[in-house]
């Protein structure tokens, strides 16, 4: 079972592409740190 998820993320900044096409899936009790 997965509590959390996010799918097909893109981030453009201007005509730079820093993010394409990202997805994550995060299980109950899993600790995650996003850094950036």
């Amino acid at each position: 079972m997965t509590n959390v998820t996010v799918e097909n993320v893109w981030k453009i900044y201007g005509d730079q592409t820093v993010l394409e096409n990202i997805s994550l899936e995060i299980e109950p009790g899993s600790f995650i740190a996003l850094v950036g």
